[in-house]
């Protein structure tokens, strides 16, 4: 049985009559809570495949960063090294004289030279006295690696 209601609008003499009380837009209770159980599993389902790529955007992001911070630290080292003359380099003290302005990052020192190895490539023999070439490694604890050679003037 449907119901008609009338009122009346007193301040214009109007009357509206409303025909039904239950309307057929809209969606039940029950409709609601299937909605969001299917969002819910879909959302399970594809978590696995595209959550831990916008984690590893993340990973990618602070691998930039440490190693654009590795390179800033290499270029002050360089800049430290390269005020002195390759006499005073040749100091065995000298080479640990320069430590690195964040204490995460390692740097290690050795004195190197090249000698012909296969295929016309150079290949590296350490040397522990001052030689042609200095070696300098900056080492990120999230295990990257920077390495710069500074050789003799002479050779």
């Amino acid at each position: 049985m449907k119901m008609k209601l009338r009122f009346t609008d007193h301040r214009a003499n109007r009357q509206f009559k409303i025909k039904n009380l239950k309307s057929p837009i809209g969606f039940t209770l029950i409709e609601v809570i299937a909605s969001l159980v299917l969002v819910a599993v879909l959302a399970a389902i594809l978590w696995p495949r595209f959550g831990t790529g916008l984690l590893g955007t993340v990973e990618t992001n602070k691998q930039l960063s440490d190693a654009y911070e590795l390179r800033s630290e290499m270029e002050e080292c360089i800049e430290h090294f390269r005020r002195f003359t390759w006499e005073q380099l040749s100091d065995p003290e000298f080479p640990t004289a320069y430590s690195p302005s964040n204490p995460d990052i390692a740097m290690e020192t050795g004195w190197v030279t090249f000698e012909p190895g296969l295929s016309s490539s150079l290949q590296e023999t350490p040397s522990e006295e001052p030689s042609e070439s200095l070696r300098i490694t900056l080492k990120h604890p999230n295990g990257l690696e920077l390495t710069y050679y500074l050789t003799s003037p002479l050779s």
